[in-house]
């Protein structure tokens, strides 16, 4: 028999379901602009019906049901999305890397300008042309001496900026791994209350979008795997070698390699090497050990050959001094970090050896000299060194776009994938208030349910109770 009071905790059961939905709705509302945050939903259902099936239960026409309950609170995540958001944040967070240091690069180059590398190439070979039509003159040869003083300087400035700036990407190596190790920390540490709150037997949804949130700041700084257990804790990999198991972590090192002074990534456990292929990190790693590197050995491999070539050349000439002298050397330096005018041609200009044979007024070895700029050399792969400061600039510019043009399109791809997860896990205000106004009414209704079977009871207690007094 159905008991007295049945209603009443049917009408209970209705009024904390609808209460918690309703909290559910203003814990979204609240977290609506809250980074990582995921969208929640309470999912109802039935709880068991009465009576139970079994052996001595009187046959009624059906069973009746005993009201609602919040069976769970579900976020709102779409786990392909999220894999492909990482996979892209990786590869931005790499090309936005290489892009940067490019960036300076071409900013040090400073090409096309009248104050570059190029320029003052071009200046020096002028001011050899003029010293051809006027060799004896002390002008003409000062401004040869100047003009050399500047293309060894601006040498000098590139090769330094250019190391600095490989210097600063080293460093900048120590710094993402310690950011790699305070994340993983802070993962393992989520990881232990999200396991924990899974043996109670709730769902720890805030505690997952914030695990999310951090592996997606990881995944923007170094390439990793992730593989989600059964009890809701995350593995976290890095080329197969695990940097987080539920609560454990193993933390990575920045090591000096003593062959070339650079920092590398090793595991702190076994001191292995770490190969990093995508993330900012392997954009700083490749910025520093292949495109400033590379563009560091151009440089120096021009210097050099605008030494020994330059030198070549000039000393198979004659100076103005009487009597004339050969042999005389004009640069010294083996490359772009130490290039200088001979400190004899600083004192002397009468030492620049302009003429070809000797004689006074022949500035036939000066033409040679302006020649050196414009002849293919084996060492630069058979191009003239004029030809192979332009291809460095060339390079520059080129490399520069590509990652330009790759930063744009993972930026856009990226949005893209944040956007559609907004769309499954974003809090919509209009949708969170029509939910709101739903739960108000059924838990209006709930609560006039109450108040119906208040006066069923008032009805069987005040009246039905009257008889036998």
């Amino acid at each position: 028999m159905r008991p007295t009071f049945f209603g009443l905790d049917i009408a209970r059961r209705a009024l904390q379901a609808q209460m918690r939905a309703l909290d559910v709705v203003g814990h979204n509302i609240a977290n609506a602009n809250t980074p990582g945050y995921s969208r929640q939903v309470a999912v109802f259902a039935t709880t068991p019906p009465y009576p139970a099936p079994m052996l001595n239960s009187m046959i009624q026409a059906g069973q009746v049901g005993t009201g609602v309950q919040i069976e769970a609170i579900r976020r709102l995540r779409d786990q392909f999305v999220e894999m492909q958001l990482r996979n892209e944040t990786e590869s931005l967070g790499r090309w936005n890397a290489r892009y940067e240091a490019l960036k300076q690069v071409e900013l040090f180059l400073a090409e096309p300008s009248d104050y570059g590398l190029r320029d003052a190439l071009d200046q020096f070979w002028q001011s050899l042309q003029d010293l051809h039509q006027q060799p004896e003159s002390d002008a003409a040869r000062a401004v040869v001496r100047e003009r050399a003083l500047l293309l060894a300087a601006s040498f000098q400035h590139v090769h330094k900026q250019l190391t600095d700036l490989r210097l600063d990407l080293n460093r900048l190596v120590e710094l993402e791994v310690q950011k790699i190790n305070t994340l993983i920390e802070r993962l393992a540490n989520i990881n232990a209350q999200i396991h924990r709150v899974h043996l109670s037997g709730h769902d720890p949804n805030d505690l997952l979008d914030q695990r999310d949130q951090l592996i997606l700041e990881l995944a923007e700084i170094v390439d990793i795997s992730v593989l989600e257990r059964d009890n809701r804790t995350v593995q976290i990999s890095i080329n197969g070698f695990s940097i987080v198991d539920g609560e454990q972590w193993i933390a990575l090192q920045a090591v000096k390699d003593p062959s070339d002074n650079m920092l590398y990534v090793h595991w702190s456990v076994t001191g292995q090497k770490l190969n990093i292929t995508n993330g900012r990190l392997a954009g700083v790693l490749e910025a520093r050990d292949q495109l400033v590197k590379g563009y560091l050995d151009d440089i120096d491999l021009l210097a050099k050959t605008v030494i020994d070539r330059f030198n070549e050349q000039h000393e198979k000439g004659y100076t103005l001094e009487n009597p004339p002298q050969t042999g005389i050397t004009f640069f010294t330096g083996t490359g772009a970090k130490d290039i200088a005018v001979d400190n004899n041609i600083l004192q002397n200009l009468a030492l620049i050896a302009a003429s070809g044979d000797g004689t006074p007024g022949n500035g036939a070895n000066a033409l040679a000299l302006s020649r050196v700029f414009h002849e293919p050399f084996t060492e630069l792969g058979n191009v003239s060194i004029a030809d192979y400061l332009r291809s460095i600039v060339a390079s520059v510019g080129v490399t520069t776009q590509q990652a330009h043009s790759m930063v744009t399109s993972q930026t856009a791809l990226v949005d893209h994938l944040h956007a559609r997860r907004e769309s499954v896990s974003g809090v919509s205000l209009d949708e969170e208030m029509i939910d709101m106004v739903r739960f108000q009414q059924a838990y209006a209704a709930a609560a006039r349910v109450v108040t119906a079977m208040d006066e069923a009871l008032e009805t069987i207690i005040l009246r039905m109770g009257l008889v036998g007094r």
